[in-house]
């Protein structure tokens, strides 16, 4: 009985390729109801046997998992589609829900939904809008309402942040964001054409500012220029380009800091040392 509500089921569902063939072929084997396989054109070469609860007898092709759908297609993708037809709805959604355990122990293991940004109504390609958001189970609520990971209309991804804006899921102006710590071994940054490097700090007619209009900037604003302050690191955050690219341009100024006190020192060293000669000489010619 069981098995023939499963047929009866597969012939509500509608299957398509990509170029919406609608696939017409379905097998099924399994050792009882409860473990039926379903394939979509399996192919078996000699014609599969089936002994009288429909075991497959002598297969060459099975599935290779519980639902195994099977085609050719050169010249496009083999493809399962799931369809919600409240175009005029915006944020109608549509899901792949992953569950656990039985009919009376079912927990949800997370799902995937695809979720309208705008009304598909017009019919217009420009409001095919949609955002990829992926939920999982987080251990304080089996059916979590913000999503683990998000991929919007935009191209824009967010991890574990919940911001939005209208009806969109958003990163505000970031492609990526993250709500918490990134690990990572390398991090590689580019450079824009436009993007000027601090090189030119060494360049002859670069005006170094003096030590003196440094100390005055610092007692007025109480951090260096270029840097930003805690005031606004902390409403507008910090761009690792940017700061690096200041960073560097300090470091270079403070070489030349350096060089310009040891040309000093050495000047003095010099001074210093033909005054003790003198001296000595001084000295000398009072013994004698």
């Amino acid at each position: 009985m069981k098995r023939t509500i499963a047929i009866l089921c597969i012939t509500f569902l509608s299957l398509h390729y990509s170029n919406a063939q609608v696939l017409k072929e379905f097998k099924f084997s399994g050792a009882s109801a409860n473990q039926t396989w379903v394939g979509a054109n399996i192919r078996t070469s000699p014609p599969a046997e089936y002994d009288s609860l429909g075991n497959l007898i002598s297969p060459v092709r099975v599935p290779q998992s519980h639902y195994h759908l099977n085609g050719l297609n050169y010249t496009g993708e083999m493809a399962l589609t799931l369809s919600n037809y409240a175009s005029g709805s915006i944020l109608a959604k549509t899901s792949l829900n992953f569950s656990h355990g039985d009919e009376a122990y079912g927990y949800p293991g997370g799902k995937i939904t695809s979720i309208r940004e705008s009304s598909y109504a017009t019919g217009q390609p420009g409001n095919a809008k949609a955002t990829l958001a992926f939920y999982v189970p987080n251990g304080s609520s089996l059916y979590p309402t913000t999503p683990a990971m998000f991929i919007n209309s935009e191209g824009q991804v967010g991890i574990g942040t919940t911001y939005k804006d209208e009806n969109q899921f958003s990163t505000g102006n970031f492609m990526l964001a993250v709500e918490g710590t990134i690990g990572a071994r390398e991090v590689g940054i580019t450079l824009s054409e436009e993007w000027i490097w601090p090189d030119y700090v060494f360049a002859p007619e670069y005006e170094l500012p003096s030590l003196q209009e440094v100390k005055q900037y610092v007692e007025v604003n109480h951090h260096l220029e270029g840097i930003p302050s805690e005031a606004e690191v902390h409403e507008q955050g910090v761009k690792l380009l940017a700061l690096n690219t200041e960073l560097v341009k300090k470091v270079e100024e403070l070489t030349l800091y350096l060089i310009q006190q040891n040309e000093t020192i050495t000047a003095q060293q010099e001074k210093l040392t033909a005054l003790e000669e003198k001296l000595a000489a001084l000295e000398q010619g009072l013994e004698e």
